[in-house]
């Protein structure tokens, strides 16, 4: 089960270390790899998941933020059909890699203080709620950066018992579930081949407020 019932600034910069070492050496210990891209090359399949099922729901060159983007597998291919993907990461040398493969803009901070002058057509987040994020101190920044109306885009980790918790949060806000999703977000040789949900919902057309506990 989920253990973090609240994200931290102390949570946040040990995570920021781990995956800015991540960044730039890989798990060399396990497979010998040069960085990231090189590791989630051969396991991480959920953000390709994401943009083949999200793509079909968006508008031609829709404007996204990827939240907790990496460096830029999910946006990658969006980018690729033609849509403006800008992001946001907790890890500088994650975000710089997510710059060279395309993404308008991303900026290095936060996820739950997440800052635009604009919000988006599309907020696309994979990876971050249930696998380091609970669903109630996420989900409310994410839509504060959407447009009325917009999709929200997002992986659920079904080992931390956060998918029912997402699933209530977005009906209560007058969100509809367009597309709900199960695949395994890993292939071998990782060894935690755990299971995602994958949903894609719609926003209201007016624009809600909503308080974080």
């Amino acid at each position: 089960m989920f253990r973090r019932e609240r994200w931290s600034e102390q949570q946040a910069s040990k995570t920021r270390k781990y995956f800015d070492n991540w960044a730039r050496q890989g798990l060399r210990c396990v497979w010998g790899s040069r960085d990231y891209d090189a590791d989630a090359a051969r396991w991480y399949r959920a953000p390709g998941i994401m943009a083949e099922r999200l793509d079909p729901w968006l508008s031609a060159g829709a404007r996204i933020l990827d939240v907790g983007c990496g460096t830029g597998l999910s946006g990658q291919d969006l980018i690729r059909a033609g849509h403006q993907v800008s992001g946001i990461d907790l890890s500088a040398a994650m975000a710089e890699k997510a710059r060279l493969r395309g993404y308008r803009e991303v900026r290095v901070g936060d996820a739950t203080d997440i800052e635009w002058p604009e919000p988006f057509e599309c907020v696309l987040c994979v990876g971050l709620v249930g696998d380091w994020i609970p669903a109630s101190q996420l989900l409310p920044r994410l839509s504060r950066a959407l447009l009325p109306g917009g999709i929200l885009a997002l992986t659920v980790a079904q080992w931390s018992g956060q998918a029912r918790k997402t699933r209530a949060w977005l009906g209560a806000n007058r969100f509809q579930i367009k597309e709900h999703h199960r695949a395994l977000g890993f292939r071998k040789p990782f060894h935690h081949r755990q299971r995602y949900d994958f949903l894609i919902a719609q926003s209201a057309p007016t624009i809600m407020t909503w308080e974080t506990r």
